[in-house]
């Protein structure tokens, strides 16, 4: 079944209670029924140490749940560790890749404050979670991003980051064709190469053509002619086509 891009469900905090074991302690939304799908995964919300630190996915009862367990060792905790996953709950058919690097960098960004002023700890700034989940999970759902401040001197930035389709083949016959102005490339392009080989590229000349006019390598050229069809700067033709186009023209001018 093809992924698609969906909405964050739930979020939950979980941790691993010294008597109660691995438990669910904040959720958002409150209503989500959790309780059998935190059955189902319990053992990989909260884990052994080889898998900290590592982002687990997994398709449970029409849902993917998708974590990053951390864990920090110290004598002040309950079983020398605090143990914590913060669970992002899609539904199976979601593309759950953009949300990847905001769910590992959530857990990093907790473990960091719990560090630096025991916020996790603390019934006090815990108690702030749900309040922090849910303006994270609108605002993802909503915008994409998320910028929520934590203290007086913290702010948390999320982003999704969007997943890309696999890079096109580029041949050494394919003309490249600009799917906007050269200025607008200009505008954006932080790379000297993809400059130098910008004039070069007219609609006319082939690969092959642009990196022997501009001198640069051809495998370069290529990598470079890639990035910009990836993000719709450029289309690629067949050398036959602007033959073909430049053919026409001319039977019509005769005629």
């Amino acid at each position: 079944m093809a992924r698609v891009v969906g909405e964050i469900q739930c979020i939950f905090f979980s941790e691993f209670h010294h008597i109660a074991g691995p438990r669910i302690s904040h959720q958002v939304p409150e209503e989500f029924p959790l309780r059998d799908l935190f059955d189902a995964v319990r053992d990989l919300v909260i884990t052994k140490p080889r898998l900290y630190n590592r982002l687990i996915s997994v398709e449970v009862c029409g849902h993917r749940v998708v974590g990053c367990p951390k864990c920090i060792e110290d004598k002040r905790y309950d079983r020398n560790a605090l143990i914590f996953n913060f669970v992002f709950v899609f539904d199976s058919s979601t593309d759950t890749a953009p949300f990847e690097p905001v769910i590992q960098k959530l857990g990093d960004t907790f473990r960091t404050y719990e560090l630096e002023s025991s916020f996790l700890s603390s019934e006090e700034t815990r108690g702030r979670l749900p309040e922090i989940l849910e303006s994270i999970r609108r605002n993802l759902n909503s915008f994409g991003y998320s910028t929520i401040s934590i203290d007086a001197t913290n702010r948390l930035h999320l982003k999704i980051t969007p997943s890309l389709p696999d890079p096109p083949e580029v041949l050494d016959h394919h003309v490249p064709i600009f799917t906007c102005t050269r200025e607008d490339i200009v505008r954006t392009s932080w790379d000297l190469t993809i400059d130098q080989i910008l004039p070069y590229i007219n609609g006319f000349n082939h690969v092959k053509k642009i990196a022997s006019e501009s001198e640069v390598d051809i495998n370069i050229t290529r990598v470079c002619i890639q990035h910009l069809v990836l993000y719709g700067f450029l289309k690629l033709i067949s050398i036959f086509q602007v033959s073909l186009h430049v053919l026409s023209h001319i039977i019509i001018a005769v005629n």
